[in-house]
């Protein structure tokens, strides 16, 4: 069973006040009905689905991109509240004559849901375009839930609401459209409880948002670094690997980007013996291997760096650059 943890990476980022693009519009609804009758969890085809109405706009509308949240806890009529990170959305290729998803410069890997605005689709290469008729986009989403025996305690015949939002910026971070919709589903699990593992990672304090900052000549000649004691926690009861990535290939600002793997991460354990390092990529990449912790919690120091003389980095511009990284604990 896979355990997910995003953490947001060079978070500040400062927009302008948000304006509004009345020709377009996004209408987000529910799709198919949600339900899990397994312990081995759920997959829900076009749970969600959300339409593009694009109408005589007359400019186009570059680099845009789609956010999706959720509004508001998951809880039941009995007080029982669903864990996010146990739900993740998917989005599809949207019905033509929308452009596919590889031409909007996106795909379609599962996104934990999270109750702040995660990227489906940032910073699409292909513009809203201008015109003087009339067009809609329509996407859906399939919806996972895991499986587990984390189930049982959540189990019953009172249906979970799940308000999901989804908000369409430009290039510069505006608001241009907005739609929340609220859905439920039902957790009730007719199979046998399974026995399993134990598997948990957690990103502590002040590595959740995680900044390097440049701010004399000899930092952008030496690299910069910054050091998070005890920033990741994992607890596992069987080997594991430890893999990341990130949910961008560029470290974006509102008109500048730079290369994902200009950063490195480095995790290390207390003493040294058990750890890894990476430069950050779109790509999944393992960062170590591990054994089982006896089901107790083993801490790993994490460090963000940037090399020295890296030449993007000498010749990038002055700006806020962020991305989002996805971490993810793999049985073995």
């Amino acid at each position: 069973m896979n355990k997910h943890f995003v953490l947001v990476v060079f978070s500040l980022l400062l927009v302008g006040p948000f304006g509004a693009f009345s020709q377009v519009r996004l209408n987000a609804h529910v799709g198919n009905w949600i339900a899990l009758s397994s312990y081995k969890g759920s997959m829900t085809e076009g749970a969600y689905a959300s339409e593009l109405h694009i109408d005589r706009i007359d400019r186009r509308i570059q680099n845009w991109s789609l956010y999706i949240r959720l509004s508001q806890p998951m809880t039941n009529s009995e007080g029982k509240v669903f864990d996010p990170a146990r739900v993740k959305i998917r989005i599809n290729n949207p019905n033509p004559p929308a452009p596919t998803l590889q031409e909007i410069g996106t795909n379609d890997t599962p996104i934990p849901l999270s109750f702040s605005d995660m990227p489906i689709i940032a910073n699409s290469m292909t513009p809203l375009p201008v015109g003087g008729y009339y067009r809609q986009w329509n996407f859906t989403y399939d919806i996972i839930i895991d499986g587990g025996a984390y189930l049982e305690k959540v189990k019953s015949w009172q249906n979970y609401n799940m308000q999901l939002t989804f908000t369409l910026v430009d290039g510069e971070g505006k608001l241009v459209a907005e739609s929340t919709t609220l859905g439920s589903f039902q957790v009730y699990p007719q199979d046998q409880l399974p026995v399993e593992p134990t598997y948990s990672i957690q990103i502590n304090g002040s590595a959740r948002d995680g900044v390097l900052e440049f701010r004399t000549l000899s930092d952008y000649v030496n690299g910069v670094s910054q050091n998070y004691f005890n920033g990741l926690t994992i607890t596992s009861t069987t080997p594991y690997a430890l893999q990341v990535k990130a949910l961008t290939p560029n470290l974006t600002s509102v008109n500048n980007s730079l290369p994902v793997n200009a950063v490195n991460l480095r995790i290390t354990d207390a003493n040294g013996t058990l750890g890894g390092e990476v430069a950050l990529s779109d790509q999944l990449q393992t960062v170590f291997n591990g054994i089982n912790s006896n089901n107790l919690p083993r801490s790993f120091d994490m460090r963000y760096f940037t090399k020295p003389n890296d030449e993007r980095m000498l010749q990038a511009k002055p700006d806020s650059y962020k991305t989002t990284l996805m971490y993810t604990l793999i049985p073995q």
